[in-house]
This record gives structure tokens, sequence and C-alpha cells, in this order.
């Protein structure tokens, strides 16, 4: 069972691409649902969704609809709105407090209570740094006092914030299945852009070889955990943890490791050592990765043409939000969402 919770398309996408890895495995898949952005009924790969109104609703019909059933939230939402294990580490302050427990580094980071004693302190931060919600998103790279005031506007006024120091590079990943202290399977990526800038989410990806550093990190960051991990670092330093299925999971199956289908069949896998990703794959997020490349163009008419081929279509790339011939319902359901938008309905 897939549990989709949150209000916006990205748990919706994460779950028609789960469980379309699920079904292409032979898995029978239903999804448990209080996201009305919710696509889990359009696509052929899902036999059954239990719409349910919110969190709350669904946390006490949980225990009957999930009893004996592999259990995989495709958000942060449904981590918590459920109580899931290893949902605690949604909360960035305590991801980070586990990481050092672990001895993974962490970025410098400072934790504003409020929106307000963030507002306060705006004027004596070290810019450039790093803003983000101690839980969720956006995450901005702010360059000045300025940029503080447009970030608060995002969040809610109680929302506790993560300042950090900025680091470079790209964003790097480890991400694959645990169980019992061992990695079973594991796929290495770096990202290539990212939405709505290099520190938001993934638009463009690909595999790598094995950094086997950050991969002992990760093991150490998911030594008690029992599924799909996806680990993300920057220069070293963990940045988030996700202990369920994310937004890029088509890029590991594309690179031959199905996660959800392992998830599902560990027992599958008899080796010691883990399945491996192949490098050299690619990923785009098609509408985020076009909603980029507009934005850039914006900025730097200029660059058009070298942003265009930056951005180009390339055969054999995953594209984990795309609809296929023989399952359009998602891509139909998108249009639909997008005309009752355009008219002011909910």
């Amino acid at each position: 069972m897939l549990v989709e919770g949150g209000i916006g398309h990205q748990s919706a996408r994460v779950t028609v691409a789960t469980a379309r890895l699920l079904h292409a495995a032979g898995v029978h898949v239903e999804v448990l649902s209080w996201n009305p952005l919710s696509l889990a009924g359009s696509t052929r790969a899902v036999s059954r969704v239990v719409r349910l109104p919110d969190a709350e609703t669904a946390a006490e019909s949980f225990a009957d609809v999930s009893r004996d059933r592999l259990v995989l939230p495709t958000s942060d939402a449904a981590a918590l709105g459920l109580s899931l294990p290893g949902s605690g580490l949604v909360d960035k302050r305590a991801l980070y407090a586990h990481a050092r427990e672990r001895g993974v580094p962490v970025p410098a980071t400072d934790v504003y209570p409020d929106a307000e004693s963030l507002r306060a302190a705006a004027g004596s931060l070290a810019y450039p740094v790093i803003l983000k919600p101690a839980i969720g998103k956006p995450v901005i790279r702010a360059r000045s006092a300025a940029d503080v005031e447009p970030f608060l506007r995002r969040v809610q006024p109680a929302t506790a914030i993560v300042v950090q120091a900025v680091l470079h590079g790209r964003v790097r990943a480890v991400a694959g299945v645990a169980r019992a202290g061992a990695l079973l399977g594991v796929v290495h990526q770096v990202a290539i852009r990212g939405w709505p800038s290099a520190s938001g989410t993934t638009t463009a990806a690909v595999t790598t070889a094995p950094d086997l550093a950050l991969e002992a990190l990760t093991a150490a960051l998911v030594f008690d955990h029992d599924g799909i991990f996806h680990a993300q670092f920057l220069d070293g330093n963990v940045l988030d943890l996700n202990l369920r299925p994310y937004g890029s999971i088509a890029l590991a199956a594309a690179a031959g490791l199905n996660l959800p289908a392992l998830c599902a069949a560990p027992d599958a896998h008899g080796s010691d050592e883990p399945i491996r990703g192949r490098p050299g794959v690619r990923y785009r997020w098609i509408e985020a990765d076009i909603r980029l490349a507009v934005a850039r163009i914006r900025r730097s008419p200029g660059q058009t043409l070298s942003i265009a081929w930056e951005h180009r279509p390339r055969p054999g790339t995953a594209h984990g939000d795309a609809s296929t011939v023989r399952d359009l319902g998602p891509a139909f359901g998108r249009l639909r969402l997008g005309r009752s938008h355009s008219r002011g309905q909910p």
C-alpha cells in the first residue's frame, strides 16, 4: 500500500512513479490518500484508492487497511500523519542531531524558532545563506536581507527555520533499500539542475560510479531503517534524508534498480553485496525543467541558445512524471487539474 498525504503535485507524481514501478514488478497496488491533487486513481498501475478527507481520519483508518501489507509513504505529510517509522527525521533539526550522533558531517547551521525571530535577525546574517523550513520546502539561497522577507511570505509564521552556510559543488545523492543494517541495493546520482535553484528539487540528474565515502555515511544514517532511502549530500555534508520513495526514483529504475520492487521482495536478493545501479543514466523532471529553462532565459536572454541546448531532450533519459501510451491517465488528470485551477476551482 502507498500512503499519499500533503496537498501538492510533488507527492502525486511520486505516488504515480512508485505505483508504476511496483505494478511493473507484478505487485498489487492500493493507495491511501488525503491529497486533493492526487492522480493515483488515474493510473492503471493502481487497483484501488481509499480517499480520506484529512490526516486525522487517515490515521484512524490506517490500522484496518494496512495490516499485513507493505506500506510506503510517498510524502513527508504521509509519514508524519501516520507516525510511520523514521517520520521524526522529516524535521531537519532531528535529522541533523541524528547525523551528528552517527558521525555524519552537517553544514554549519542555526535554527530560528519562528518567522518573526528570523525577520529580526535578518540584518545580521552572514550572507549568502541557505534558508529552509525545518519541515518541508521551499529551499532558497538568500544573497542579502532583501531575500528574507519573500521567503518568509511562503512559510507559516510558527514554522521553525533552518539557516545554513552556503556550500559549493553539486548535490550528490545515495539512494537504495536497507534492511537489518545492510544495504540491499544502492544507486548514486548527482544533480545537474534544480528548481527553483540548484539547492531546490532536482529537475535533472545523472547516475554516477559509487562514491564509497558517501555510501558509508549513508549506511550510518540508515543503519536501523528497513525500506527505501534517499540521502542528499553537498561537499560531504548531509542536507536531507528521505526514508521513503522520492521524486527522481524513476532514475534508479532506469539504471537497473527498481527500489519499490526490491523493497517489496527483499529476500529475493541473496548476495552480501548490494545491487548497484548503472552509472551514466540520465533523469529529467520535464515540467519543472522547462519552467527552469524559461526562468533562466528571462533572466539572461542573451544566453537563450546555450540555455536551450543545455535543457535539450536526450535519448534514453528517464522521465518520472511522464505518461506512457499504455498509461495516459495521469497526463489527462494533470490537464483537468490545470483547467480547474485556471477557472478558480479548488
